[in-house]
């Protein structure tokens, strides 16, 4: 269904009424096959934020989605190291959850192990 509508002419960037773009839905419904089909659409932004400026890669920190998580950062391009409003990165997102799977293929994609949020603190303080 999905396939037909965005070919009948579906806008894959609208917003819902709650900020989400449609890649953030699909990640937070851990919907790889949506995500694959609007990256291959081309002229997604994976990098594009919601409502509290969290990217899709934020939302799988913090949901263990780990094939969502290397799919993102290999196919997608998504900045590892991006912030949201609390200017968490998604290594603070994940080790706040204790995702650890998700802490090494951040920091095996190079995320700033080091940064500071806005209260000063890093990943590690978050762990």
């Amino acid at each position: 269904i999905v396939e037909y509508l965005i070919r009948e002419g579906a806008d894959i960037h609208l917003k819902s009424k709650e900020e989400y773009k449609l890649l953030h839905m699909a990640v937070k419904n851990n919907n790889m096959y949506m995500v694959e089909l609007l990256l291959k659409q081309g002229g997604i932004n994976v990098n594009a934020k919601d409502v509290s400026e969290s990217t899709a890669l934020h939302l799988v920190a913090r949901e263990n989605f780990c094939s969502l998580a290397k799919y993102l950062i290999r196919e997608g391009q998504a900045d590892v190291d991006e912030i949201n409003s609390n200017r968490n990165t998604p290594l603070h997102i994940a080790c706040e959850h204790g995702n650890y799977d998700i802490v090494q293929i951040l920091l095996y994609n190079n995320a700033k192990i080091n940064y500071r949020n806005h209260q000063g603190w890093t990943p590690l303080h978050l762990a």
